[in-house]
């Protein structure tokens, strides 16, 4: 790995996991969350030949973007999520602030979201608001929607592990995955 990419990498891993979140609190877990975590893969490529929808509706291979030779900051999420993933996604985006690189340019963003009901306005007006908080010119943050399947495929290649409940509201963790530039996990950012 290239030195300006190990430093991004430290960089943004020092950031994420000070703004992002407290340390993970091993407790015994609610009925609700039971099977609800994270099997670390580090060291192993996530799924780059999985196949999702942009913010406009175009189809988008994960490997077009991430695996292109610079780092990779990925989260999973759901756009429409009540709680919890708009605390973990701000709490990036205050990480980011202060980082000097642009996404985009100097390394790629991508939230995937993993409910396959949402739709390309979804992501679209997620993406929108994200960038406007970000408040970075030049920026690129990739929205992604998908089918059941890909979505699946993705979740397995990073270990994330979710389930529905009655409500039909998403039960899963707040990690962050850090990738780098060849696909590779290499780090896991809980908060």
């Amino acid at each position: 790995m290239k030195r300006s990419s190990r430093w991004l990498s430290c960089a943004l891993g020092t950031l994420l996991a000070l703004q992002v979140g407290a340390a993970r609190a091993e407790e015994a877990k609610p009925r609700e969350l039971e099977g609800v975590g994270v099997t670390e893969h580090k060291g192993q490529p996530i799924a780059l030949d999985a196949t999702f929808r942009d913010h406009a509706g175009r189809p988008v291979r994960l490997g077009d973007i991430a695996g292109r030779g610079r780092p990779t900051l990925l989260t999973l999420n759901y756009f429409t999520c009540p709680m919890l993933c708009s605390l973990q996604l701000r709490g990036l985006i205050n990480g980011l602030r202060g980082v000097e690189w642009t996404p985009g340019e100097d390394y790629d963003l991508v939230t995937v979201s993993f409910d396959p009901d949402e739709t390309q306005a979804n992501a679209a007006r997620a993406r929108d608001g994200y960038l406007k908080e970000l408040r970075r010119l030049g920026a690129e943050w990739h929205f992604l929607t998908g089918t059941p399947d890909q979505i699946h495929k993705l979740l397995e290649s990073v270990g994330m592990h979710i389930k529905k409940d009655e409500k039909g509201q998403w039960a899963h963790p707040a990690v962050a995955v850090l990738l780098a530039p060849d696909g590779r996990i290499t780090q896991y950012l809980y908060g």
